[in-house]
């Protein structure tokens, strides 16, 4: 049983980078943390989340990164493979990342702007064709919130916060009423199926029903 953990030792004064390190520590044997990749992103870092590929082979990493007196970061997916070899930087403005079934596929939420109002999509980034793939293409006034695979993979369940006022200080609030919806992969077939629900609820498919139904 093997235990990933993503570390940043950040920029200084005389080194203006941040060093992002992800280990592999065997929880069978006890033995000593291994260093599968390590990589330097200039300013400062976070992470936001770190999950493993389906088969065991992959890791996808969000790292938040901005300058220093800059209000501006930006959310970055990366791909780490367990045996090594140099990090992938994948997409940007990408968060609310997680892994399809059978791991062709990172589905993740992209806001251009994080000045409200603006709207926050669902997207894929096929890895089999290394291409990204916008599935929702809202308005201003609604952003996805939470995104979940159907156990078989073909479809995506996601939670949309829908904001409404006329004016900047309305959109001050986190919202006043939430959506979820389904789609296909391809974003044809797509509907909302639940609401009105809080703003910002999470969403899971029950693993146990035949094609996530």
């Amino acid at each position: 049983m093997l235990l990933a953990d993503a570390c940043v030792y950040p920029a200084t004064v005389s080194n203006p980078e941040s060093n992002i390190e992800i280990g592999l520590q065997s929880l069978k044997e006890q033995g000593e943390r291994a260093v599968v990749a390590s990589w330097n992103i200039p300013g400062w870092v976070s992470v936001g989340w770190l999950g493993w590929s389906p088969d065991g082979q992959r890791l996808a990493l969000n790292a938040v990164t901005g300058t220093y007196g800059s209000p501006k970061t930006d959310w970055q997916l990366w791909l780490i493979r367990e045996n090594g070899g140099p990090p992938t930087l994948l997409a940007h403005e990408a968060y609310g990342t997680t892994w399809s079934p059978d791991g062709r596929y990172i589905a993740f939420v992209r806001r251009a702007t994080y000045e409200k109002p603006a709207p926050a999509d669902l997207w894929l980034f096929d890895l089999a064709t290394s291409t990204e793939i916008q599935l929702t293409r809202f308005d201003e006034q609604r952003y996805v919130t939470s995104v979940a695979w159907s156990p078989d993979g073909q479809r995506l369940a996601f939670a949309v916060t829908v904001e409404i006022g006329d004016s900047t200080a309305d959109y001050d609030k986190i919202g006043d009423y939430g959506e979820v919806w389904i789609t296909s992969l391809d974003g044809q077939e797509q509907y909302p199926i639940a609401g009105p629900t809080a703003p910002d609820a999470p969403v899971a498919w029950l693993p146990a029903m035949e094609g996530g139904q």
